[in-house]
């Protein structure tokens, strides 16, 4: 007798051996038979030293942890630099990173198990499971196992590998396209120094064969979450643990193999257990996330919230914002990390402990993921951050019908018809069914209905829904299906969540203006202007003309421009000039009228003041009707005056900073009119603005203002 130990397997074998030789004479069998007392000694001692190995294996094996031990943390800097990993370049062309909520072909758990057989048994029922073991005792052992638990072991195959933990998704493979529309895997260095672990993806791309890629940036699957359309997240231990790298060199990398070119990195709010993002948050889809909830009277509960309000203000892959769910994970036995829960295909597995908050779980679950059958995992061996989602990795169904779409969602402008688009991408290589290729839409609360896709090549398709009425809302989703027996939806539920949108109601152009009256004092004779802004804040182009009714004397206040347009959300500025010439002391008003095609007429009362005659309307001065024309002016402006008798004249232009622009001297006759003309355009180019004048003679100063325009 002889006995073979299996240290990978942990199983003893003991098997019985005959040793004989055949005579060629007369056929007589001899055995050789050991001496029995010798022999019962040996099998003793090797057994007993066998039963001190295996022992201290399962030690071993019992006492690793989710989170890094104090004895793997001092062998970790020694290990990063002896691990045997193979770097290679990154994957050709477009790449993209497959999500855990796309379709899934198997899920892939570990012997010794980290989840109820329950759990398996469920799963096994739609979608193979692949099971880690050492090799085909364990397969068998595990076989056993499963017949008494009622697994479907149609639905099961065994991947033998070495392994030193049941935390697969931190170790298991990451699933690619590439721009050949190969399916590959992704591996990078496993943050722990568990070597049989970190192998684990290369001996799933040999048993599936598939194309490897090795991304040399220290990671674990814990603390990483797609979208499948290139955006990724984690917490910032990705940071602490590449810190030779620089942040902006971490994203080329995530870019170059993963294809994400946004990757959110985030604080930790648990803040003390190992950073990983399934702790506390997770992607259930494009556009929504479920973010775990604490007490106010927690210390972690500032951070909570703001990586929840961080979700609710960054923008989807969709162009909208995330729809942010929170599940209540309050912490302490038996709270239960509700957010480390599974999306398998039509399934969603949500940890439970019997925690008084298990059933609101499975309801926010419901409000979330209407459509998905969710299921609740009942465990006494769920950790406070670590369940299911930890111990389980799907593995990505590498014939899947893949609809890319950017949907049309939220409210938007009336429209003839509203165009849909995708690309539908079979990988199975079987053809689509053209009678399948629809998209499904109802208006308001009306039953649904279908407009068949046209493709233009390339995996392109597209097609129009109709023009509805302003007000309607309009739900659809794409549906497909291919030769493979293969059906597929966009978004991935279908009917039960469909694309939303709905059409603005027509609003007319708003006038808004920006005074309610004007209100203005000057001296006799003197010009002035002011000005008023005309918005529009509705919809639509707003047109408008303006005019003055109601004067109390004569006309003393114009505009420019008298008329326009203004299109939506846009403004424009109206000067009005005002002329005292000939007026005396007192007060003066007009009505300010602003027609425009939204809601009829604006009145805008206008007061002018009178106040004290100026010194150039005195007889005995020698100036008299000053007036600048036009004003405002686009590049030359003209000041006259009536000269009553001979003298000299100095005409200057000023800015308002007081900076001198312009300067001309002139002998002036009496009873003359006399001129002064400034070119803005020629005589020291200037921009639009307002800018002062003043002419000076022997016996007064007077000053006045001008407008320059574009």
């Amino acid at each position: 007798k002889f006995i073979i130990f299996n240290s990978k397997s942990k199983f003893i074998i003991v098997q019985s051996l005959i040793v004989y030789s055949k005579s060629t004479k007369n056929g007589i069998i001899s055995s050789y038979l050991f001496n029995q007392k010798f022999m019962n000694k040996f099998i003793y001692i090797f057994l007993l030293i066998l039963f001190t190995q295996q022992l201290a294996n399962c030690q071993d094996s019992t006492t690793l942890t989710h989170e890094i031990g104090a004895e793997e943390s001092a062998k970790m800097s020694v290990y990063r630099q002896s691990r045997d990993f193979t770097a290679t370049n990154p994957p050709n062309g477009t790449v993209r990173n497959i999500a855990e909520f796309e379709p899934m072909e198997s899920v892939l758990v570990r012997y010794p198990f980290g989840v109820p057989v329950s759990f398996i048994a469920e799963m096994s029922e739609d979608i193979v499971v692949t099971t880690i073991c050492a090799n085909i005792n364990e397969e068998n052992s595990i076989r056993s196992t499963y017949t008494s638990s009622g697994v479907n072991l149609d639905n099961c195959v065994f991947l033998h590998a070495p392994s030193d933990s049941y935390w697969v998704r931190d170790y298991g493979p990451w699933w690619i396209t590439d721009g050949a529309d190969d399916f590959g895997i992704v591996n990078f260095p496993y943050d722990r120094p568990r070597p049989n672990d970190n192998d684990i993806p290369i001996a799933v791309s040999n048993d599936l064969n598939v194309n490897l890629f090795g991304m040399d940036l220290e990671h674990t699957g814990g603390n990483y979450m797609c979208d499948g359309m290139g955006v990724a997240a984690s917490t910032d231990l990705v940071w602490e643990e590449n810190s030779s790298m620089t942040h902006d060199e971490i994203n080329e990398v995530m870019n170059d193999f993963l294809g994400i070119h946004t990757y959110h990195v985030l604080i930790d709010p648990p803040g003390d257990y190992i950073k990983h993002i399934d702790c506390w948050g997770k992607f259930l889809d494009v556009d929504k996330v479920i973010i775990g909830q604490v007490p106010v009277s927690d210390s972690r509960y500032g951070d909570y919230e703001f990586v929840a309000n961080y979700f609710a203000q960054a923008i989807s892959s969709y162009g909208v914002p995330y729809q942010v769910f929170r599940v209540y994970s309050p912490g302490g036995y038996p709270a239960t990390p509700y957010t480390n829960s599974l999306i398998l295909n039509d399934k969603v597995f949500v940890p439970q402990s019997g925690s008084q908050w298990d059933d609101e779980a499975i309801a926010v679950y419901e409000e979330a993921m209407p459509g998905y059958e969710i299921i609740g995992i009942m465990s006494d061996n769920w950790e406070d951050t670590d369940a299911l989602h930890c111990r389980s990795k799907g593995l990505a169904d590498k014939g899947m019908l893949h609809i890319y779409h950017l949907p049309i969602l939220g409210e938007i402008d009336n429209q003839n018809d509203y165009e849909i688009t995708a690309t539908i991408k079979a990988y199975s290589g079987e053809s689509l069914y053209a009678d399948s290729l629809k998209v499904y839409y109802k208006v308001d609360n009306s039953d649904y209905q279908f407009v068949a896709l046209t493709t233009s090549g390339n995996d392109l398709y597209s097609v129009t829904i109709p023009m509805q009425d302003a007000g309607s809302e309009i739900s659809y989703f794409i549906h497909a299906a291919d030769e493979s027996m293969r059906s597929e939806n966009h978004p991935l539920i279908g009917i039960s969540d469909p694309h939303v949108f709905s059409i603005k109601q027509p609003t007319a152009p708003i006038l808004s203006v920006s005074e309610a009256e004007v209100e203005l004092t000057m001296a006799a004779d003197e010009t002035e202007t002011t000005t008023i802004q005309l918005s529009n804040i509705g919809t639509g182009t707003l047109d408008f003309s303006i005019a003055f009714t109601d004067f109390s004397l004569s006309n003393f206040v114009n505009a420019n421009p008298l008329s326009g347009n203004i299109v939506a959300g846009n403004s424009t500025e109206i000067i009005l000039s005002f002329d005292a010439t000939g007026l005396t002391d007192g007060e003066y008003t007009a009505n300010m009228v602003v027609t425009d095609n939204s809601k009829g007429t604006v009145n805008i009362p206008i007061t002018l003041t009178i106040n004290g005659t100026s010194a150039i309307s005195s007889p005995t001065e020698v100036l008299q009707k000053i007036r600048s024309y036009p004003n405002p002016f686009s590049d030359e402006v003209t000041v006259s005056f009536d000269v009553m008798e001979s003298i000299n004249a100095t005409f200057e232009v000023f800015s308002l900073t007081g900076k001198l622009l312009y300067t001309a001297n002139e002998d002036c006759s009496a009873a003359s009119t006399q001129k002064f003309v400034w070119n803005s355009g020629s005589n020291n180019s200037v921009p639009t603005g307002i800018y002062v004048y003043r002419i000076t003679t022997q016996k007064s100063a007077v000053f006045g203002k001008i407008i320059k325009l574009k």
